[in-house]
């Protein structure tokens, strides 16, 4: 498993050594992600910043693609890159998100699931 910011810098260490929760947004191809749930994401994403939490977008996607999409959406976290195969084997579904505390998983979950996750906090 690795993580490379757009820059080639590799944040690995630092996504599975951070000692609090790491929000992994996988959007492993952002062409055939479901958008349908990407603003309550971003909004869940941005309540766990707000307790401290980090969070990344990974994707196999192209650098430019990723950027670009990035922007169409909004997307206010760093996007990183990571193989297709690792992150397919993290989450099936497209978006989904991975949740580490002190860089073991404590909770996995789909985009559809966002909403309802929303409202119980």
């Amino acid at each position: 498993f690795s993580v490379t910011t757009m820059d080639d810098d590799d944040i690995t260490d630092e996504v599975l050594t951070y000692t609090g929760d790491t929000y992994l947004v996988v959007m492993y191809d952002l062409e055939k992600t479901d958008t349908t749930h990407l603003a309550d994401i971003i909004e869940l994403c941005q309540r766990a910043t707000a307790a401290n939490a980090h969070v990344y977008a990974l994707t196999a996607t192209y650098k430019d693609d990723a950027m670009r999409f990035a922007e169409q959406h909004r997307w206010p976290f760093p996007v990183c890159s990571t193989d297709p195969i690792q992150l397919k084997t993290m989450v099936r579904a497209n978006p989904g998100i991975v949740v580490l505390r002190n860089g073991t998983v404590i909770d996995k979950f789909s985009h559809n699931s966002v909403q309802k996750r929303l409202q119980q906090q």
